[in-house]
């Protein structure tokens, strides 16, 4: 399994809880290193946690405007 990251949610908005709204920006996609089969659950998930967890929420303000829609001055 090839984990990775990705900060798309930056250029969706969700007003009322829904995933309807888009402003332009770049999405910054992460590929990890991979994690060989054949692990158990246990085992799959820890080292999972250990390679996303510092980088799940590095940059990642839920509040910040996408860049292009910060540039404009949108928020």
């Amino acid at each position: 399994m090839t984990p990775a990251l990705h900060d798309s949610g930056r250029c969706w908005r969700s007003p009322g809880g829904l995933f309807s709204l888009k402003e332009p920006g770049v999405v910054t996609l992460t590929i990890l290193p991979p994690i060989e089969p054949g692990l158990d659950r246990k085992t799959f998930e820890a080292r999972l946690e250990a390679a996303l967890g510092p980088r799940s929420l590095m940059g990642l303000d839920e509040t910040a405007p996408a860049p292009e829609a910060a540039a404009r001055g949108a928020a």
